[in-house]
């Protein structure tokens, strides 16, 4: 009985073994190879039918453990040491890293300091009626005193604006040019200033304020460096009879066109209203008794703070130029006057005067 039995677990055995899978070799360890065809004749002193059985489970679980073990994808415990168990941990997915649109850095520059464009002190050209009875008939041009950041551009449309450069520099200024005219464009170019005005700028009559009118845009201009004479256009058509008056225009028009409407004594600068430091510059045109042109600086209050005379370069009956240096002394800027004028060949008495407000500052050096 025994034998039988033993015969039967051994055919099991050997049915078991050959239903089971063959195991993938494994990396690390030497596969063991059993003999599937063991020998039929059992030793019955070295087992009895459980010990067969004991066998038979050995290689069942072997068979069977070593592939799960295998495709498990867990860690191999190195025979003869205690195994440790390691909790299984789910699988994390990591997204692709997103890498930002690869870019060329800019250079980096530092932003350039803002800085105002300086300014620029010049002159802008009004009217002034004159009581004094000595005067040629009037009013006269004078110049006044005024700042700009653009150029010529800002004093031609300064003068269009009106005589609004404040009331202590104007006390009695007019204009010609009539409300409405506009700036149409302003070329430089070869020593002629092409000025371009709205048809308003010929508008009313009377040729003494068209001949004005002309002036105040000539001498405001030509009072730059490199600016000799100055074309008029009229909306963009250049000017050859300019008005319902018919002043001819034949030409670029200068200075020496509009002379007749100076005051006798024509202080061109320091203007009205300046600030000015000693020693102070003045200078100018003169048609005078033997080109004899007189000058003073004063305060507001009426000291005189320096005097004396001067000659042009033409008189009586003739338009000359004169330039003089003055040296007067103050400790604070104070409010002050300049005055020009000539003296009667009769009894040598002041004539046609002129007086310019301006203010009176010392000399700080540099």
């Amino acid at each position: 009985m025994a034998d039988r039995r033993d015969t039967e677990l051994r055919e099991l055995t050997y049915r078991l073994m050959q239903m089971a899978p063959e195991a993938p070799p494994f990396p690390e360890e030497p596969m063991v190879k059993l003999d599937p065809s063991p020998p039929r004749t059992a030793d019955r002193r070295r087992g009895g039918p459980a010990l067969w059985f004991a066998a038979a489970a050995v290689v069942v679980l072997a068979l069977i453990g070593i592939p799960l073990l295998l495709f498990s994808g867990g860690d191999t415990v190195p025979v003869g040491t205690t195994p440790t168990t390691v909790p299984s941990v789910a699988p994390t997915t990591v997204p692709p890293a997103t890498l930002p649109p690869e870019t060329t850095a800019a250079p980096t520059t530092s932003a350039p300091p803002t800085t105002s464009a300086p300014l620029v002190t010049g002159r802008v050209y009004f009217l002034e009626e004159r009581a004094e009875e000595v005067f040629a008939p009037g009013p006269h041009l004078v110049a006044y005193s005024a700042s700009f950041s653009g150029g010529e551009t800002d004093f031609v449309q300064a003068l269009i604006d009106g005589p609004n450069l404040g009331p202590a520099a104007l006390p009695a200024a007019e204009t010609a040019v009539p409300d409405g005219t506009r700036l149409l464009g302003l070329d430089i170019g070869g020593g002629t200033a092409t000025v371009d005005l709205s048809s308003e700028f010929q508008a009313g009559g009377g040729t003494f304020t068209m001949t004005a009118r002309l002036a105040q845009v000539v001498f405001t201009l030509t009072q730059f460096p490199g600016i000799e004479d100055v074309l008029f256009l009229i909306e963009g058509v250049p000017v050859e009879v300019f008005s319902a008056e018919g002043i001819v225009l034949d030409g670029p028009q200068t200075r020496d066109d509009y002379v007749d409407l100076l005051p006798p004594v024509f202080l061109d600068a320091p203007a009205a209203g300046a600030t000015v430091t000693t020693p102070v510059q003045l200078s100018g045109l003169a048609n005078t008794f033997e080109a004899t042109v007189e000058y003073a600086v004063a305060t507001a209050d009426g000291s005189v703070l320096a005097e004396g005379f001067t000659t042009a370069t033409c008189g009586t009956g003739c338009w000359g130029s004169f330039e003089v240096s003055v040296e007067f002394a103050v400790d604070d800027e104070t409010p002050g006057v300049i005055r020009v004028f000539a003296s009667s060949a009769e009894d040598g008495s002041p004539i046609n005067v002129l007086s310019y407000p301006v203010t009176l500052a010392p000399n700080r050096g540099p």
